[in-house]
């Protein structure tokens, strides 16, 4: 498995976002008692867990907020806040629609952590994105870049259930000394091993391995035509 090639230098500076989203990343300056700022950016979609994140949302026992950021079906919005109204949890989400590349990195860096609870992810651009703006992230395992979550200590993993869901919030909001460690070291740590050279040699080596030195000169020499 190699990660996409990313460009994450193109991740602009920080542009302000019309809902009031905060610029600067307060994480250092956050008290004990601060309100978890939550983000969820993806697209609006059955698969990507919202509705466990609402249900494990409505039963956790610390103070939260939470910014939805992300377009999606006009009907399946409704249904999303309907659950988020009779969970008692309305007031503390924020729905900002879609955000676009300007403004990406502004989100992020509002939030304490991004939550991806997904029932299915191929690779999750957005997890990495975060990451090199020094946002930590709460992803399901089912999240294809989960493992290098885990492996380099970047965040929080969770199965897809509204119980692990809660066990992992809960965590992460009662740890804030590893969520500054992991906003001062995410940034140089994803764009090392996200480097787009190194990313390229290995999908050459790959490519090699695969079909053999020879036939990919070969293959090579037709493509350039």
């Amino acid at each position: 498995i190699i990660p996409n090639l990313i460009d994450l230098d193109s991740l602009p500076n920080s542009v302000a976002i019309d809902n009031g989203l905060a610029i600067e990343n307060n994480l250092a300056l956050a008290t004990h008692h601060s309100p978890l700022k939550l983000l969820f950016l993806s697209r609006l979609h059955p698969k990507k867990g919202a509705e466990l994140l609402f249900e494990a949302l409505a039963k956790v026992n610390f103070n939260w907020t939470l910014t939805m950021a992300g377009g999606g079906e006009a009907e399946y919005l409704a249904e999303l806040k309907k659950q988020c109204d009779n969970l008692n949890i309305a007031d503390k989400i924020n729905w900002i629609g879609w955000v676009n590349a300007d403004q990406r990195r502004a989100a992020f860096e509002s939030a304490d952590l991004l939550v991806l609870p997904s029932h299915n992810e191929n690779f999750a651009l957005v997890v990495i994105e975060s990451l090199a703006v020094g946002t930590p992230v709460l992803v399901s395992k089912f999240v294809g870049i989960s493992d290098y979550v885990t492996e380099k200590n970047l965040g929080w993993v969770c199965d897809t259930t509204v119980e692990s869901i809660i066990e992992k919030l809960t965590e992460a909001n009662n740890n804030q000394e590893k969520r500054q460690q992991i906003s001062e070291r995410s940034g140089e740590q994803v764009r090392k091993d996200f480097d787009p050279d190194i990313l390229v040699q290995k999908y050459i080596a790959n490519y090699k391995n695969l079909v053999g030195f020879e036939n990919l000169r070969g293959l090579v020499h037709t493509f350039s035509k």
